[in-house]
Formats: structure tokens, C-alpha cells, sequence
């Protein structure tokens, strides 16, 4: 932009030449802005400018603050993400995670939430995503996109979207990070980085063991993830990431209801000894990123990307699978379209594809017997998405959005000897139009009001469609959402924070699972289902040193007029849950010391609503320190009541028919564990 800076001379009109040198014209000046250097990864600041822009449910995660206790498990990093619902299946990385009630009964192997690195899926191209892929501390933050919130990213499932940001070279310091405690936990952690003027680099690598809280539950993971960037011109900058996961785990298997009321809980099912049952892979993923800004109110991003990944999971039977997934990804932002500078204007294009060789065997103790099956799966994914801000009046926008998703299955049986096991070849495409409204009102320099009206449309996952007995050619799960709330800070520092959102989605066929048998469960489409709830996280500094953390939800999700089950509520979660810690920090709040709690309601286990998973409320307590700008240590303690309860749990038809289920997966008892990071400055 150019300013001319002309002096006012009143009504007397002097050439330069007759004016004192203090009151001569100035010359004409040029002052044009010119844009920050662009970056592939935009930094914590940005991520919250842009939160603040989004009319629904959505929040940041500052990595800072997860460091400040054990960082093992997903639930360490989200424990305060207002409506995420993460539970480890038996202390280990393998959780539930749940939004809204997207992915209702998967323990494991998640889907129903979009994991992006860097704007990058992680999850394969059918949906389903494995959390030891993640790894939490090579991270700066974490957006939390609920529901259709994340259709900007190119996200329309139920759960929405979470995205991790990588550190880079220029913002991250080398450091070693070493944590131990209770169950033979042990983790390592290293980091390095350098940057030059265009050029910069990020290394992490790590290590996380257990023994485990049960039998049978051992974990070994290896990590490395890495990036290098270089920025040809202020303007452009190229970015190249790399992760290797080497992952071995132990599965010990549920409990009965008797087991765990009675104390039971160290031991694994013996089944799942017997079979050796575990779920150990390897996986490469290396991608590249573009970004080009070539104004403060442009941007597009292009990525790409490849990952190859070999499974070896023996279970009930022994799968081995080696499967690769690929491709390409564009975003385009305009933030003053038309020269509306409170506009916004964001066009985007996904396709990815994955391929996946699929055999099976009979397990004998883990190892693979004869062949019960093989099959070639492909699985296809194109997104092109859409939308619009527009702001209508002062601190008013209406934000419009719409996406069009096509999805291909394509399942091809490599093994079958008819009539008694025919051809199981299927081939189905998925395709719908999802729109999205809704309207951001800011009532404050730092409080937004918003409400929106979306769709919701998810296509199944192999792991629904042939991860049963035989194969289910399932329809894929769609409906709409609406959702009322608002986030903000109040007083001189935001002393005061909230994030609060009320929202309702009516479903059709939603993916439904329930277990068949004690180690295979089966998906199904419902028919009408409602899920509705309250997401709420608060935050709240007082008397100068106490600080104070709060996530809460409101989880009721119900079959609505099922054929089978009524209006039953749909098991898989406590229909509340709680987190919360109460930390003082003194000596600058350099030294922090407070409890912390984790409570939740009883749940249901079973469609027909015949057994509840006990409530449970755990407690523990974290000190820590900064000890100088380069040394900090963190103690923390965990379940210090060594309350023996259920930390999530399978989900059955009837629990009652037959009884004594194997359905709970207990939670690890009392637990101290211990942390030191040393940060080269």
C-alpha cells in the first residue's frame, strides 16, 4: 500500500524553497507491507487466530502445557481438549477416541476422526488410523476441529478433525527428555534442530516401553520423525517430512464383570495368552509440502504423500497385512476475497488411495496355521471442498461451506472354494453432497458466539465391512448436526477461559459394532440413532499462584425407535466425564504442586442396556519445575486410591445372554512416574 504524507499549510500557500528547513514538504514515501516470511507450518499464534474464526466447536492444544506431566498415551495430550472423549484400552498408545460419538466401540484402531500431520492425513485411505503412529512430544500443538468444524480441512465425519504441528528447525531447540515410573514404563526422547537463513532441519526419536498393568501387556515403540525445510524466497517455502514407527504390543485381552468388581484386574484373559494375541507394525511415511504466500491475505499449500505399513496382528486368527497408501492434497485461502477484508474464502482438493494385501490364517499360540482367507483391498477418497465467511455487519459473519465426498471400496477374494465358501468380491461407491451454515458472532475482543446447521456422511472402513466372521456390505453413515456455543477470556490476562458447545446430530445407519464372541466383533447400520451433548473445558487463574483446569462432557447417545433396541442408549461411553487439576505455582511460576482428577459416570456395555460399567473417580498428584531456562522435572502420581475400575469396555448385543462377558478393560492402579528435560539452548 502506498501513503502520501503531505503537510497541512493552512490558507497560506509557500513554495518548498520559502518554508524553514522544520516546515519544508516532505518527499512522496513508498511504504509497501510486505508479508512474514511464509511458513509450511504456521505458528501457535496463527492456529488461535484462526480458531477464533471458526463458527463452531473448536480449540488449541499447546504442547507446553501436556509437558508438564507423563506424555505416553493420546489421553495425556487431549485430557482437557473440551469434547474429546480418549480412554486407553489398557494403559497403553491403542485408545478409544471418541467425538461426539464418532468411532462409538472402537478400543483400537481408530476411525471416525481425521488425524492430520501438518495438514497431511495419518489415517489410511478407508478411514481407519493407528495411534502409534502419533507421537505427542514432536509436537508444538494440536487443533481440535469438532464435528463439521472441520470441513475446512476436508473432514465430514461425525468426530471431526485433529491436527498435530510438527516443530521445525527454526522454532525448536535440541533436547532430551527422559521419563520413567510405575510398570516398567521408560520413554527417551531426543530432539535436534538448526536452522539457517533459508534453510532449517527438525530431528526427533524416541523410545516407550512398559511391561505393563496387566499380563500379557507389554509395548515396545520406536520412533522417528524428522523435517527439513528450505525457503527459496519469503514468499515460498518447501518442506519434506519423514516418520518411521516400529511398534510391538502385547494384547492381554477384557475382564469379566466379576473380575474386575472383585479386584481382579492384573491378569489377562487366558485366551489371549494362549494365542499370543499381539498387534506389532512397521511403518514408513514420508511427504512433502508447499507453501506459497504470496500476500498477507493468500495462501496455498500442496502436499503429497506416502506411507507403506506391515502388520502382524495375531488375534483369534493371524492377519498379515502390508498395505500402502498415497496421495495429494491442495488448499487454497484467500482471506480478503473481493476486497472484503473480513472475508474468507477457502477451496480445497484431496485424493488419496490405499492398497492393501489381506491373508489370514488359523493362530497356533500367535503363529500363522493354515490359510483361512485372502483377499486384495483398494480404497479410494476424493474431497473437494469449499467455503465461504462473509461478514454481513460489524463482529457478524455467516460462514457457508460445502463438500462433495466420493468414496470407493473395492474388495477383491483371492481365496474361496464354493459352495461352501463363495466369492466374496464386492465393489461399492460412496458419494454425497455435505453442506454446511452457520453464523460467528464476536461479542468481544477475545468471546465468540456461533451456531451452525451441517451434514454428516462417513463411508465404512474395511474394519467394518470385512472385519467380522465373514463380509458386511454396510451403507455409510450420514446425517446432519446442529450446535450452539461460545469461547472466550475475560478479565486483564483472560483469567477467566471457556469453551462451551451444545449440539445434537441425527444419524441414519450409523456404524454400529457389538462383539460376536469373546474375541470377534461385528458392524451393522442402525437405523435412526441421536447423538446430543454438552462440550465444555474451562480454565481460571486466581489469588495470583492458583491456576485451575476443567473438561467436562455431557455424552447422550441413543438408538431413536429401533426395530431391536427402542430408544436404548447406544453403550460405549460413561455419559459423563470429567478432568480436572488445580495447580499452584510460585517462585515466578516456575515451581508448580496440585491435584488432579479424572471422574466419570457409569456406562452401558450392552444394546440392550442389561450391564453398566461401574463409575469411577481417580485421583493423583503432579509437582514440577523450571528450573532454569534449560532444566525442568515433573513428578507425578496417578490413581493414588488404587482404584480398580473400568477405563473403557467392549460393547455386546446382551450382555446377560450368555453371561460372564469378557467386556471390561480395567485402568492401571496406583502409579508414580517421573520426568527430566534438558533443553540445549
Amino acid at each position: 500500500m502506498v501513503f502520501c504524507l503531505p503537510l497541512a499549510l493552512g490558507s497560506t500557500t509557500l513554495s518548498a524553497e520559502e518554508l524553514p528547513a522544520s516546515e519544508q514538504l516532505l518527499p512522496q514515501v513508498d511504504v509497501r507491507a510486505t508479508p512474514d516470511a511464509v511458513s509450511t507450518v504456521p505458528s501457535l499464534e496463527t492456529a488461535r487466530r484462526a480458531m477464533a474464526e471458526t463458527a463452531g466447536g473448536a480449540s488449541v492444544v499447546d504442547a507446553r502445557e501436556y509437558r508438564e506431566g507423563r506424555v505416553s498415551t493420546p489421553a495425556d495430550a487431549l485430557r482437557y481438549a473440551p469434547g474429546v472423549f480418549v480412554a486407553s484400552r489398557f494403559g497403553s498408545e491403542e485408545s478409544r477416541l471418541s467425538i461426539r460419538g464418532s468411532g462409538l466401540q472402537r478400543t483400537f484402531h481408530g476411525r471416525g476422526v481425521m488425524l492430520l500431520q501438518d495438514g497431511v492425513p495419518l489415517n489410511l485411505a478407508d478411514g481407519g488410523v493407528d495411534f502409534q503412529a502419533i507421537e505427542p512430544l514432536a509436537s508444538q500443538y494440536l487443533e481440535v476441529y469438532r464435528g463439521a468444524n472441520a470441513l475446512a480441512h476436508g473432514a465430514t465425519t461425525l468426530g471431526g478433525a485433529i491436527q498435530y504441528a510438527s516443530p521445525t528447525g527454526r522454532d525448536a531447540v535440541p533436547e532430551v527428555r527422559l521419563e520413567a515410573g510405575s510398570f516398567g514404563y521408560e520413554r527417551l526422547y531426543g530432539q535436534l534442530a538448526a536452522a539457517s537463513d533459508k534453510a532449517d532441519v527438525f530431528v526427533s526419536a524416541s523410545h516407550y516401553g512398559r511391561d505393563g498393568f496387566q499380563e500379557h501387556s507389554r509395548q515396545d515403540t520406536q520412533r522417528l520423525f524428522a523435517n527439513a525445510g528450505y525457503r527459496s524466497s519469503d514468499v515460498l517455502e518447501h518442506r519434506f517430512f519423514l516418520a518411521v514407527v516400529q511398534t510391538d504390543s502385547e494384547l492381554p485381552g477384557s475382564l469379566t464383570e466379576q473380575e474386575l468388581r472383585s479386584g481382579q484386574v492384573r491378569q489377562a484373559a487366558p485366551g489371549n495368552i494362549t494365542n499370543h494375541q499381539k498387534r506389532d507394525f512397521d511403518l514408513w511415511r514420508g511427504s512433502y509440502k508447499l507453501s506459497w504466500q504470496p500476500s498477507t491475505t493468500q495462501r496455498l499449500d500442496v502436499s503429497t504423500f506416502y506411507s507403506a505399513k506391515d502388520l502382524v496382528h495375531p488375534i483369534h486368527q493371524v492377519l498379515l497385512q502390508d498395505s500402502q497408501d498415497y496421495g495429494a492434497d491442495l488448499r487454497w485461502v484467500t482471506e480478503a476475497p473481493f476486497g472484503r477484508s473480513q472475508d474468507q474464502f477457502v477451496l480445497g482438493v484431496r485424493a488419496i488411495r490405499g492398497d492393501t494385501d489381506d491373508d489370514r490364517f488359523v493362530t497356533v499360540g500367535g503363529l500363522p496355521g493354515a490359510r483361512t482367507d485372502k483377499s486384495e483391498q483398494r480404497a479410494e477418497n476424493t474431497d473437494a471442498y469449499v467455503q465461504y465467511r462473509f461478514g454481513f455487519a460489524e463482529d457478524w459473519s455467516l460462514v457457508s461451506g460445502l463438500q462433495r465426498v466420493s468414496a470407493l471400496r473395492d474388495y477383491r477374494d483371492l481365496f474361496f472354494s464354493p459352495p461352501a465358501d463363495p466369492d466374496k468380491t464386492f465393489s461399492r461407491r460412496y458419494e454425497k453432497w455435505v453442506p454446511r451454515a452457520g453464523v460467528l458472532f464476536r461479542a468481544a475482543d477475545q468471546v465468540q458466539v456461533y451456531a451452525n446447521v451441517s451434514g454428516v456422511f462417513e463411508p465404512p472402513s474395511f474394519g467394518e465391512l470385512t472385519g467380522g466372521p465373514g463380509v458386511d456390505i454396510l451403507d455409510a453413515q450420514e446425517g446432519r448436526s446442529v450446535e450452539l456455543g461460545s469461547r472466550g477470556k475475560l478479565g486483564v490476562s483472560g483469567e477467566l477461559g471457556w469453551d462451551v458447545t451444545l449440539y445434537q446430530a441425527d444419524l441414519k445407519k450409523e456404524l454400529i459394532a457389538y462383539q460376536v464372541s469373546p474375541s470377534v466383533s461385528r458392524t451393522l447400520n442402525a437405523d435412526r440413532t441421536v447423538h446430543r451433548g454438552i462440550e465444555a473445558g474451562f480454565s481460571l487463574a486466581f489469588r495470583e499462584n492458583w491456576q485451575g483446569r476443567l473438561s467436562y462432557q455431557l455424552n447422550d447417545f441413543r438408538f431413536d425407535g429401533d426395530a431391536n433396541y427402542g430408544d436404548n442408549d447406544i453403550p460405549g461411553v460413561p455419559r459423563q466425564v470429567a478432568n480436572a487439576e488445580l495447580m499452584y505455582r510460585f517462585l515466578e511460576g516456575r515451581v508448580y504442586a496440585g491435584p488432579t482428577l479424572t471422574a466419570a459416570s457409569s456406562a452401558w456395555v450392552d444394546h440392550r442396556n442389561t450391564l453398566k460399567a461401574p463409575g469411577y473417580a481417580v485421583y493423583g498428584l503432579k509437582v514440577g519445575q523450571q528450573v532454569n531456562a534449560a532444566l525442568s522435572w515433573f513428578l507425578e502420581g496417578r490413581n493414588l486410591g488404587d482404584k480398580a475400575y473400568a477405563a473403557t469396555t467392549g460393547v455386546a448385543i446382551d450382555a446377560s445372554n450368555p453371561p460372564n462377558q469378557r467386556l471390561f478393560n480395567p485402568g492401571d492402579g496406583r502409579s508414580v512416574y517421573a520426568g527430566l528435560t534438558w533443553q540445549f539452548r
